[in-house]
């Protein structure tokens, strides 16, 4: 049960800070209304590394060496195009990276460098191999795996300039993102292979063998453990592995139902890992769940149900997990849908899931979640990007090309959300560079109203860009599972600095989960 907020005297707006939607709930016992902001209810943290750095950089998979896919920057509230590169005949499984206002993905055969504001490219590094690793970066030089049988499969480039640092051969493909500690950096080779490199010149340290293939999940780090899944058997049974970062040596390793596609992801003192069950065949196949594992002995401390084939990492912000799954399909028949879920962290309690659709047609996701303050972001199979909120409801989504998957995960830095997808397509989604127009804080008049009372609400609009400019404003309220209902829309005019208040008015007329939020459309400068 929330805890509701302290009661001010009527009449008096209580503000709720920077918060775009609100969650409010009414209790069936006392007939009034308790306010909570949509970034969670402030649970515990448990000391380790949340975000990136800087609201600026996105320097690896998900972010962080923990991998929770935990955003510094806000990611925009509107579907705005900035720039998009068409790579014609590429291919692009590598998640982009953000260092230094440059954007940094593999495309096919080559790593690419590009301006973040403009889409303009910096510089092209030619690889050996194609390139379906997120491009690392530690001091101002990228790390990253390259996909060949026997020859060069991991590569060290200068952020700035795009020459070779060094080259090391690595047997078989290298498709998980490397992990880069102290002067010493960690590949995963689909050979069975960890490998610790000097981080200077590439030379080996040491390797560490694994049952199977170390497939697409990119290497976990907390408390001088790496954490990494393989692939499942010919029976579908998968582990997990933890291993000493300095010495190589393995500290505990656990069996789970299914591949291992993912990353691994590190919050709660627990290691998160997805499965796949993608060998088996017949009715009870195609099997997926979510496990939680203690991070220090490799116990199981939870496993979600059956959720069908998951190949997405788990993200998790604060007490709170997000993943995508692909669902359950035999023979083309769906037994279970492609959902989004959130689950509880401290025990896998689903505490709600939706379908990933556009059009009525179900798109599996491949993509991780990146989390963005109150919103969730992520691809799917029919080529979205998708930008909901953490309750679940969409705020928006856009068509990035028809048919081609985004399988990676997106980048949020600057205020920008960077996406790609497999078919050589890259975008950079934000607010107009040189303007902007947001809400700073929604405020309601009552926090207690009774059944029936009619409440004052009002959002502060501001302009905090360079530019003279008009946006329409929605002020929306409604259930959890329909927040559509539109109590004011109007249109501002606002000069550089200038900002206004919108109000509404909302009915308390009904007990139940009841949301009051404010978005903000078509924002256009004024020349």
């Amino acid at each position: 049960m929330h805890a509701g907020l302290p009661r001010h005297a009527a009449g008096q707006f209580t503000t709720l800070g920077r918060a775009v939607t609100l969650l409010i709930a009414l209790m069936l016992i006392v007939p009034t209304v308790a306010v909570f902001a949509t970034d969670g209810d402030a649970p515990s943290d448990d000391g380790s590394t949340r975000a990136a750095a800087s609201a600026n950089e996105w320097l690896t998979f998900k972010g962080d060496d923990q991998r929770t896919g935990v955003a510094a920057s806000e990611a925009p509230s509107v579907d705005k195009v900035l720039w998009e590169n068409h790579y014609k005949g590429s291919v692009i499984y590598s998640s982009p990276t953000v260092w230094n206002q440059t954007v940094y993905i593999g495309v096919s055969g080559t790593i690419k460098a590009i301006w973040a504001k403009n889409g303009t490219e910096r510089w092209t590094y030619i690889a050996p191999n194609p390139v379906h690793t997120s491009p690392v970066i530690s001091d101002g030089i990228i790390y990253a795996g390259v996909n060949d049988y026997m020859g060069t499969s991991a590569v060290a480039v200068d952020a700035l300039t795009g020459q070779e640092v060094w080259n090391a051969s690595i047997p078989d493909f290298v498709t998980s993102a490397p992990l880069v500690l102290g002067n010493s950096v960690y590949f995963g080779s689909q050979n069975d292979i960890l490998y610790c490199l000097k981080k200077s010149d590439g030379t080996q340290r040491w390797n560490f063998t694994a049952n199977r293939a170390i497939l697409y999940g990119s290497l976990a780090y907390t408390d001088g453990r790496i954490y990494f899944g393989i692939e499942g058997d010919a029976n579908d049974v998968g582990k997990v592995y933890a291993i000493d970062a300095a010495t190589g040596d393995e500290d505990w390793n656990a069996t789970v139902d299914g591949s291992i596609w993912s990353s691994p992801a590190i919050g709660g003192g627990n290691v998160l890992v997805s499965t796949a069950a993608d060998k088996s065949i017949g009715i009870d196949s195609r099997k997926g769940y979510v496990y939680s594992l203690n991070s220090t002995t490799g116990i199981q401390t939870w496993r979600t149900r059956d959720l069908g084939m998951v190949m997405a990492s788990p993200s998790i912000n604060k007490d709170r997990v997000y993943v995508g799954t692909f669902g359950k399909f035999i023979n083309d028949i769906q037994f279970i849908a492609p959902q989004m879920y959130c689950l509880d962290l401290t025990d896998g309690h689903i505490l709600w899931n939706r379908t990933v659709s556009h059009e009525a047609v179900n798109a599996k996701v491949w993509s991780s979640v990146t989390v963005s303050g109150s919103k969730i972001i992520f691809g799917d199979e029919l080529g979205y990007l998708n930008v909901w909120n953490v309750f679940g409801l969409r705020i928006w989504d856009h068509a990035m090309r028809a048919g081609a998957a985004v399988k990676t995960t997106p980048a949020v830095a600057g205020e920008m959300i960077f996406a790609a997808n497999t078919m050589g397509d890259v975008f950079g989604f934000g607010s107009q560079p040189d303007m902007a127009v947001n809400s700073s804080s929604i405020e309601v008049e009552d926090e207690y109203p009774h059944l029936g009372q009619r409440v004052n609400v009002r959002a502060k609009i501001s302009n905090i860009g360079d530019k003279t400019a008009t946006a329409n404003v929605f002020i929306y309220n409604g259930t959890l599972d329909d927040w559509n209902v539109v109590i004011n829309a109007t249109t501002v005019n606002l000069a550089p600095g200038e900002s206004t208040f919108v109000y509404a008015v909302w009915v308390a007329d009904e007990v139940g989960n009841r949301a009051v939020w404010v978005r903000i459309t078509d924002v256009v400068p004024n020349e």
